[in-house]
């Protein structure tokens, strides 16, 4: 990528792109105009992956993500969106400043942890400094922790999405408080974000501890299962109408796990679960939110790549697609405000 104008404080922690060996990653999205490839200065979002798979779980390919999500949304999806009659940078033309500068570890602890995907707070301060919206492609759910936690995004205030099977509300998991089991609670627990302003979406999965914190800390909590029961859209319309009312003049942030998703659509995440999300009732509530919103931070995170069980980038597409519609609607424009 070109660094003449994007800010050293942005550049010194990014790098090439992961990508297979033998492979080259492209650019997220790949606008075809010139005027809006790689243009940091006309661009609204910055896009940056974090390939960090360490404390997944079961499936590990979670560092693969970035790739996974990157390479349909250049090579197989059209940047035409036919729903909204637009090619997505259109309505908000992104750069892709490649992945954050991450040294691999094959079991981290805490401190660690800490120490390597601290600065990431850094980066996406610097982000927003800059006039942009982050766009953070995962990596696991343990990296969402450092980029919410940036004093910069927590002074815009935003109301968030939380989207995931899991309420990600442990207060540890196997010895690890950064677990990618625990990101919420401590960024409810540390004050980052505000229970009052914390809407979790699609959760299916917890333990009693869990649910204990997250009624604590008074999120609002919408199940995952009753989409997978509902007739006629009515949860999904409920949800979307929940989301509408309390979006709106705010600002927005999303952090979306993958596995949010029902299980049947998904082929490398680590924990997929029953009783999910279809892509009509995630995109439902997505162009629900207010368009007197705006946003100001999105992540995608869990998406796996495994040549062998997902050779197609089905998952990765599901993701990509996931993305592309959101940066089609009218609280995207609204940075440009």
């Amino acid at each position: 990528m070109s660094t003449d104008v994007i800010p050293p404080n942005i550049t010194k922690y990014c790098r090439t792109a992961w990508a297979p060996k033998g492979k080259t990653a492209p650019v997220f999205g790949a606008a075809e105009e010139k005027e809006f490839y790689q243009n940091w200065e006309k661009s609204k979002v910055a896009v940056v992956g974090v390939p960090f798979d360490g404390t997944t779980s079961f499936g590990h390919s979670t560092a693969g993500g970035p790739y996974a999500i990157r390479f349909p949304s250049a090579k197989r999806i059209e940047t035409f969106i036919p729903k909204y009659g637009k090619k997505f940078y259109e309505n908000c033309p992104v750069f892709d400043l490649g992945d954050y500068n991450l040294r691999r570890v094959n079991k981290p602890d805490d401190k660690w942890m800490d120490e390597t995907l601290g600065p990431l707070r850094e980066l996406t301060d610097n982000i927003i400094k800059a006039g942009k919206v982050p766009l953070v492609l995962g990596g696991e759910h343990s990296i969402t922790y450092y980029t919410a936690s940036a004093p910069e995004l927590k002074k815009l205030d935003p109301v968030w999405l939380h989207f995931d099977a899991h309420l990600d509300a442990k207060e540890s998991y196997d010895g690890l408080k950064r677990s990618h089991t625990c990101p919420m609670y401590w960024l409810l627990e540390e004050g980052h974000i505000k229970g009052e302003n914390f809407i979790q979406i699609g959760q299916r999965q917890w333990d009693e501890h869990e649910i204990k914190n997250v009624r604590r800390f008074g999120t609002t909590l919408c199940e995952g299962w009753k989409f997978g029961y509902e007739k006629n859209n009515w949860h999904s319309l409920s949800v979307s109408k929940k989301v509408h009312g309390r979006t709106t003049e705010r600002n927005v942030a999303i952090t979306f796990d993958i596995d949010a998703y029902d299980a049947a659509l998904l082929r490398c995440t680590g924990t997929p679960e029953p009783w999910g999300l279809d892509f009509p009732q995630v995109n439902r509530i997505l162009q629900n939110i207010n368009p007197t919103a705006k946003l100001v931070y999105f992540d995608m995170v869990e998406v796996g790549h495994d040549p062998h069980a997902d050779p197609s980038f089905i998952e990765g597409g599901l993701a990509a697609q996931t993305i592309l519609h959101m940066l089609c609607q009218p609280y995207v424009r609204q940075i440009f405000k």
